[in-house]
């Protein structure tokens, strides 16, 4: 299927997405207080590659996204 208006993935399975300057810098203060959580959690993080995770790496889920908020 394609939809007109976006590319499709390339041979490696991946595409581009353009992003606002804003929001590559939240993104990047997202990822600093990540690094941190990770550094609290210690040994019961669980590394699963993820830019939105709980505070222990895991998944995020639909209710944990309505119950939880970012500080």
């Amino acid at each position: 299927m394609v939809r007109s208006g976006f590319r499709n993935k390339d041979q490696s399975g991946q595409r581009s997405v353009a992003l606002l300057p804003a929001t590559i810098e939240r993104l990047r203060t997202h990822r600093t207080s990540q690094l941190e959580k990770r550094l609290k959690a210690g040994e019961a993080w669980q590394d699963n590659d993820l830019v939105f995770t709980t505070e222990i790496g895991d998944p995020l889920y639909p209710a944990h996204v309505a119950a939880t908020s970012d500080k």
